[in-house]
């Protein structure tokens, strides 16, 4: 934190250096550079008390939430407007450093001649005299002999010559100059509208945090599976993940959560974990709305890793606190849904990932029926690929933790996020062979409290008999 807090100061001061030295050749109004400059120097002790904040695990107030919020939309747009700038300006140092190696080489030249040149001439003093001498008089002797053969022969014809020479040299500088004012007036235009491309970032973070936040999107897929019993064949399940209580400064996003969930009538809602950033305090602003959840089956979850950022404690409290809002955590267990003499079995584990080695897949797979299709909570999709497929029955794996990447790119419909680099299953449906994972984005958000082009996701997942 503290790192970030640094150098987010850098660039922020090296953004300030480049936006007052263009205000100033313009001219324009001090109050542009002033005002940004004032609101900077405002912020840096609000930096540090956010990382403070950060660093010791301090509960948040709403007003603390503010805080990082407007640090957000303040700092992290020059993460991406100074790399840019620095991008733009190597051609003009390199162009710089070009002409001074140059300047400097031709400066360097000139001297070791003239040091050889007085070398030589201290050497045969005389010698150099009578050369100089012979040398000024025929150049004297040259030029006087052509003023003399011009002015015998002042024709007409040579006069005209030369007038066209001049003429040839004064429109040659006319085009120059024209050149030169022409590519200052590009140059001119390609700088104000760079500037005017560096505020890009900032109206799209805060949109980002005013609007895709808390902009929920349902997110819906029919799920084929291997012998599914017929009275499963149709069961809706809900899926969120990732809440991430400490996020939200009020109780109103949950709210809507509850009420998009509870209209589309689900027979199962599962919370692949993360109810919490790190505190059991936090789970206080959603355990009402979550105690509202109405499903027909029942409500599951499991614990993700920053449910652990705290002292087993407080995760006692946490797990407590979860439990009496009607949610069934499988820590390292399974259990079974019965309905006309056909079973559904639902596995959870405890986090493994990030450092941590809280789950227990055998655990977890004792006593299953073989017979019967299993769903799994996991919350780090990163476990389905070394420590599920092939070891393990596991129909349908349901996952969360990467957040789709939280701030992405959307190129012609397609998002770049940042989280297609570091998760092999980012976000949506895998299928390998008969075994399936879905890795959902998320409702809270983690780090800077904003999506861009990742909304937060509820899924809702229709099982189809295969």
């Amino acid at each position: 934190m503290l790192k970030f807090s640094a150098l987010f100061i850098i660039l922020d001061f090296w953004f300030f250096k480049r936006w007052t030295k263009f205000i100033r050749v313009h001219s324009y109004n001090k109050l542009f550079y002033q005002i940004p400059l004032w609101i900077s120097l405002a912020l840096v002790p609000v930096a540090f008390y956010v990382s403070y904040i950060k660093i010791f695990n301090i509960l948040p107030t709403s007003i603390d939430n503010i805080f990082f919020s407007v640090i957000t939309l303040w700092y992290v747009p020059k993460l991406i407007i100074v790399p840019i700038q620095l991008l733009m300006d190597i051609p003009r140092y390199l162009y710089f450093t070009r002409n001074f190696f140059e300047k400097n080489y031709l400066f360097f030249k000139r001297n070791v001649k003239k040091l050889f040149g007085v070398l030589f001439a201290f050497k045969s003093l005389p010698q150099f005299r009578m050369n100089l001498d012979r040398s000024l008089v025929f150049e004297t002797n040259v030029e006087i002999d052509f003023l003399e053969k011009f002015n015998d022969n002042n024709s007409e014809e040579q006069a005209a010559i030369m007038f066209k020479k001049r003429n040839e040299l004064d429109n040659n500088d006319k085009k120059n100059l024209a050149k030169s004012s022409h590519s200052d007036s590009r140059r001119e235009f390609l700088k104000i509208a760079g500037w005017g491309a560096a505020l890009l970032p900032f109206s799209s973070i805060s949109y980002g945090a005013v609007r895709t936040t808390y902009n929920f999107k349902i997110m819906k897929d029919s799920i084929f599976i291997n012998n599914l019993p017929s009275a499963f064949d149709g069961l809706k399940i809900v899926q969120i993940s990732d809440i991430h209580a400490g996020s939200f400064i009020t109780d109103k996003p949950m709210q809507e959560v509850v009420d998009i969930i509870n209209h589309l009538k689900p027979d199962l809602v599962f919370i692949t974990g993360d109810f919490v950033n790190f505190s059991d305090e936090e789970y206080d602003i959603i355990s009402d709305n979550i105690s509202k959840i109405h499903s027909t089956l029942g409500n599951y979850g499991c614990l993700g890793n920053h449910d652990h950022f705290m002292p087993e404690k407080s995760l006692k409290k946490l797990i407590q606190k979860i439990e009496v809002s009607n949610v069934k955590l499988l820590n390292n267990e399974n259990t079974s849904i019965v309905l006309n003499g056909d079973k559904l079995q639902i596995a959870g584990i405890d986090n493994i990932g990030y450092g941590q080695r809280f789950g227990d897949f055998q655990k977890a797979n004792q006593n299953l029926d073989e017979e019967f299709p299993v769903l799994w909570l996991v919350h780090d999709p990163t476990n389905w690929d070394p420590r599920m497929r092939n070891k393990f029955r596991c129909d349908l794996v349901l996952s969360g933790h990467t957040h789709g990447g939280q701030i992405g790119i959307n190129m012609l419909g397609n998002v770049v996020t940042p989280a297609r680099f570091v998760y092999k299953q980012w976000a949506g449906l895998y299928q390998e062979n008969n075994t399936q994972l879905y890795v959902n984005r998320g409702l809270g958000t983690t780090g800077l409290p904003v999506r861009i082009s990742v909304p937060p996701e509820i899924t809702e997942i229709t099982l189809r008999k295969k």
